[in-house]
């Protein structure tokens, strides 16, 4: 195994195995897991939940992947610009009185001597 990225949907921990190129929904006891395989030829380094969506960070090209459960797969919706170069971290968290903000942890790069939270 080789774990790259974590992240809680609410109910269940998710990471991703880049040497099984798989998300994995992980149940509640060490031994019960369930594989969703990566399609195309991503490789994530971030990832977080929004509602119902894993938003992913996908380090070939810079760019986030949102995905979202379908058929028992894991099935891309949305592809967009990452907000930042060099991103290790992601999550979702509270902005306001009723609005959710997207966090990113990147890390150096030629834009940043220090990793910086935008």
């Amino acid at each position: 195994p080789a774990p790259t990225a974590l992240a809680f949907d609410g109910a269940t921990l998710w990471s991703y195995d880049a040497a099984n190129r798989s998300f994995y929904e992980h149940g509640g006891d060490e031994g019960s897991s369930k594989a969703y395989p990566l399609a195309g030829d991503a490789v994530p380094n971030a990832m977080a939940w929004r509602e119902d969506r894993l938003w992913v960070h996908d380090s070939k090209t810079g760019r986030i992947l949102v995905l979202k459960r379908q058929d028992g797969r894991l099935v891309p919706v949305e592809v967009g610009a990452s907000p930042a170069p060099g991103v290790i971290g992601m999550a979702f968290g509270p902005a306001g009185r009723d609005g959710l903000a997207f966090f990113v942890l990147a890390g150096v790069s030629a834009e940043r001597s220090s990793p910086s939270l935008i």
